[in-house]
């Protein structure tokens, strides 16, 4: 039956992608974070559902580019080092120490980029924009609903898991996805008017916060004091969100299990945690790698043979679990200063944006749209320390979404900046 739906749902928004090439962006985010096919065990569960969305809407794109029916996002200071941050991945691929396995990360990469780039040609208005956040958050806030509905179930006694064969798919990950798009819920419910909007936007808020919380990840833990802070300073309902924090809190601490709080108190006693231990030594490994070796070790360098190489303790192998040693340890220095300097730079347009829909009404959606991105931001920042989800498509959507909300901040403000230079232009005249 699941395979049934998936497959139906598929078909009939896959027809409409002729007429709307967004609609085809839109089935494709929904079938790289839900993953739908991966919940039933049919027919459907291996047919290339999304290679086949991806194929199709880039066709119809190209037919509506060739009408000049598109206006794309321009291409600004972030787009150019995220082109050259793909291109340096791509020399890195031919130098790789492992040439065979890069290649496949590398393809995986380029893939994830189409989608991307697809975006910032397809999604021109804040409609299509607020659509493809809300179709994101519940595609992966989907499992954070489960997860919390079974955390309360099991009284938090077994850790939350993520699609199957996914990017998401261990407790770590999924839990730091769900931070990714818990301020997106919160744009959904202030952006909503329908009543039953609003409260179901708040369960799934709790429902998701329960499901971080029942991950059992450390690294997950650290990252929801940091991004929740973030993004509860630049909320404007601050006395709302934090009694609905207290409720939560008080709610949950008598149901919270002894084993939740010893893993918790490994943080303090990481010298002690061999988990702790393995990936330090990973981290040193890529660093040391990164010193010999300008372009890194390239994708999946993560082996015994380079552990002997260049670990402190060649025995103990283990991949970055850190987007920044991951990118070091694959990419070499150069690699880690275009990747950090992409996200620096998607920070500032934010920024930017922000400051230019202040005072503006009719943009306060796009303040608050950038100041969730950026919460967004802080929690892959601060969780993605401890896990290797450099490459995930996430954040790379997040800033695709900044960058059109700036882009369209831009084009909303352009015509009443023209308005007051003519009607400056004619008291001029007139004088």
């Amino acid at each position: 039956m699941r395979d049934i739906l998936t497959t139906a749902i598929f078909v009939y928004f896959i027809i409409q992608v002729p007429k709307k090439p967004y609609i085809g962006l839109l089935l494709m985010a929904w079938l790289t974070y839900m993953s739908p096919h991966r919940l039933g065990w049919g027919f459907a569960y291996n047919l290339p559902f999304y290679q086949a969305a991806t194929i199709f809407t880039l066709a119809c794109t190209l037919h509506h580019w060739s009408t000049g029916k598109l206006k794309p996002t321009p291409i600004g200071p972030v787009t150019v080092v995220l082109i050259i941050f793909i291109l340096w991945t791509g020399i890195t691929t031919i130098a790789a120490e492992y040439t065979d396995f890069a290649w496949i990360s590398f393809k995986k990469f380029l893939k994830i980029q189409v989608g991307i780039f697809l975006t910032l040609v397809l999604i021109d208005n804040k409609e299509k924009l607020l659509k493809l956040v809300a179709v994101i958050a519940l595609s992966i806030g989907f499992y954070g609903i489960k997860g919390g509905i079974f955390s309360i179930q099991n009284a938090g006694n077994y850790r939350v898991w993520g699609p199957s064969g996914s990017f998401i798919q261990g407790n770590n990950e999924l839990a730091l996805a769900l931070l990714m798009i818990l301020p997106f819920i919160y744009l959904i419910y202030t952006q909503a008017n329908k009543p039953w909007i609003k409260w179901s936007t708040t369960i799934a808020f709790l429902l998701i916060l329960a499901s971080v919380l029942f991950s059992y990840s450390r690294g997950a833990f650290l990252a929801m004091a940091t991004s929740m802070c973030f993004f509860w300073l630049h909320t404007n309902k601050k006395l709302p969100l934090a009694l609905l924090f207290v409720l939560f809190i008080s709610v949950s601490i008598p149901f919270i299990p002894q084993a939740w709080y010893e893993r918790m108190n490994t943080i303090e006693t990481y010298d002690e945690d061999e988990s702790a231990l393995g990936r330090i030594n990973a981290w040193q490994m890529a660093f040391n790698v990164a010193k010999d070796r300008v372009t890194g070790g390239g994708y999946e360098q993560w082996s015994r043979p380079m552990f002997t190489i260049y670990a402190p303790d060649p025995t103990d192998v283990k991949d970055a679990h850190s987007i920044y040693f991951e990118v070091l340890g694959e990419h070499g220095f150069p690699g880690l200063g275009l990747f950090l300097l992409f996200y620096f730079l998607a920070w500032r347009e934010g920024s930017k944006a922000a400051a230019r829909a202040a005072g503006h009404i009719e943009l306060e959606w796009a303040r608050t749209l950038v100041y969730m991105s950026k919460a967004s931001l802080v929690a892959y920042a601060s969780g993605g320390a401890f896990l290797g989800l450099a490459f995930y498509d996430l954040p790379y959507h997040v800033v695709t979404i900044v960058l059109i909300t700036s882009h369209l901040v831009n084009q909303q403000q352009r015509p009443a900046q023209n308005a007051s230079m003519n009607t400056h232009y004619h008291i001029e005249k007139h004088k």
